[in-house]
């Protein structure tokens, strides 16, 4: 009986231990991972801003000039317009012409419009205070021309009893006067010739020539002049 029980009371034991010995499998977790998107970033397009072209030096003058031209306008036409009234009167598009050139040495051109064959100057414009300025306005009696020393021989008349040669220099944007040779026969019909440091026509303030000096003067006065590369209108395009 003592065996029977003992046997029974092992058996008992083995279940138990067969029993706890038996683990659970763990159970998987699967832990949810961020889905990682892809966007597309929209770069918004950029507007370039336009570039302002600045108009060409003299530009508008130029024009000016080469319409009057090309519609055959009169000379008090030419001065409505604030023009020089001179290429009225030639009014051939190929006679009148136009230069560009550093005359001051200061880094920006002066343009001159005039006669081409004739080399005549009958205006001359130039840049002061950022403002395109005219320092020279002829006129039939009152012509202009560039001289080898770079100055500008001015020739005024009021007939022919009576003129002038007035040099200027063209320094610091403007003409400065610098000496005249003056003709005049009203005053003294022997001895017309006078030699002038001051601008002016009174032969009060004026130092006497004799004539054979004068008029050697006048020569090498008139010989000083050069030629001005002007470019026809007719070879101008806007």
């Amino acid at each position: 009986m003592k065996k029977i029980a003992a046997l029974l009371c092992a058996l008992t034991l083995a279940l138990s231990l067969a029993a706890c010995s038996k683990t659970e499998e763990p159970v998987a977790t699967t832990e949810s991972q961020p889905v990682e998107t892809t966007q597309e970033t929209t770069v918004p397009e950029t507007t370039e801003a336009p570039v302002v072209t600045a108009k060409p030096l003299y530009s508008e003058i130029l024009d000016s000039y080469f319409d009057a031209l090309l519609q055959g306008l009169e000379p008090n036409d030419y001065m409505d317009r604030g023009l020089n009234y001179l290429p009225g009167i030639a009014k051939d598009i190929n006679e009148v012409g136009y230069c560009l050139e550093d005359l001051d040495g200061d880094g920006t051109s002066e343009l001159l419009i005039g006669s081409v064959s004739e080399n005549l100057i009958y205006a001359m414009y130039t840049v002061k205070n950022d403002e395109e300025i005219r320092l020279i306005d002829a006129g039939e009696r009152n012509t202009f021309q560039l001289t080898s020393d770079g100055l500008f021989l001015n020739r005024g008349s009021n007939g022919a009893a009576s003129f002038g040669y007035n040099l200027y220099a063209f320094q610091d944007g403007e003409l400065k006067f610098q000496d005249a040779l003056v003709f005049d026969a009203g005053r003294d019909e022997q001895n017309p010739w006078f030699y002038a440091t001051t601008e002016t026509w009174d032969t009060d303030s004026m130092t006497p020539l004799e004539t054979a000096n004068a008029e050697a003067l006048e020569e090498d006065l008139n010989s000083s002049v050069v030629p001005i590369a002007f470019v026809p209108f007719a070879e101008y395009t806007t």
